[in-house]
């Protein structure tokens, strides 16, 4: 089954403007008519890169990117860092199809390896298997409450996709990396301002070891990129039951509570409340 939810529309003003009279179609292809034309134009060639970030052209991406940072020398950071966010999605998509094994702050609890194990096992077709593990992943996963100005007080928060589950992914220090929400103390989210914002949204991350972490979480799921355009630009997110209890979502991260479901887009910050560990 799949299911549909249509999301507020959290985009940046730049987006609506550029969006007012044209298609998502239209505007990629000016947009590349325009920087044929005009090479040397910064701001055209700038957002064709945004654009091949929405649709997942990464290596495209990345040789426009190394030319606008020709044309922009004082871009040379804002290049290095949106390389390492590329870099990291690439890394993302092997870690969903079972190639790859995510990084890490902490060392990663059984239960979330169980739970790598059973997206191997998905990734193979081998659902009963992926079903069993991931049960047995989730059933040891702590639930961890906490609050939130724009969802209140939840008893529990979990990604609306079973491969996830309670994790946050993270990109920091130029690597991808899963966070289980039980470590995690607070939450902060930067504004929506630009179209990458609608691939990777900054973050600022409180553990509960008081380490505090900057780097950005992506706001869309693996394989969004070739959805249709409300999916690329995270406008909705759709979910498919996969086996018994697997759940695969597109579009853009929505999370769980028992309050209800929250789109990405939608949270500015999130505090955890924990139990004092023994």
């Amino acid at each position: 089954m799949n299911i549909t939810a249509d999301l507020p529309k959290s985009d940046p003003p730049t987006l609506s403007s550029l969006l007012d009279a044209q298609t998502y179609g239209e505007l990629k292809e000016q947009t590349i008519d325009k920087v044929r034309k005009h090479p040397s134009n910064v701001r055209e060639r700038w957002l064709l890169f945004e654009l091949l970030c929405l649709d997942g052209e990464w290596n495209r991406a990345l040789q426009q990117l190394q030319t606008w940072a020709t044309l922009e020398p004082e871009g040379t950071s804002r290049a290095q860092m949106y390389r390492g966010l590329i870099r990291s999605e690439m890394f993302r998509a092997e870690v969903f199809a079972g190639q790859r094994t995510p990084g890490e702050i902490e060392p990663l609890p059984e239960w979330v390896k169980t739970l790598l194990q059973a997206n191997l096992e998905l990734g193979e077709g081998n659902l009963a298997a992926a079903d069993e593990l991931r049960g047995a992943a989730l059933d040891a996963a702590p639930a961890t409450r906490g609050e939130s100005t724009q969802i209140g007080e939840f008893e529990w928060l979990t990604d609306s996709d079973s491969r996830l589950g309670p994790v946050c992914e993270l990109t920091v220090a130029g690597g991808y990396r899963w966070v289980p929400f039980d470590s995690m103390k607070s939450l902060t989210l930067g504004p929506v301002t630009a179209l990458t914002d609608l691939v990777w949204r900054s973050a600022v991350v409180g553990l509960r070891d008081a380490t505090v972490l900057r780097g950005y979480l992506p706001v869309r799921y693996p394989g969004s990129e070739t959805g249709s355009a409300a999916t690329r630009l995270a406008r909705e997110t759709t979910w498919k039951d996969v086996g018994e209890t697997g759940v695969i979502a597109l579009g853009q991260k929505t999370w769980s509570t028992d309050k209800g479901d929250v789109g990405l887009l939608d949270i500015g910050e999130c505090r955890f409340n924990h139990d004092e560990r023994v």
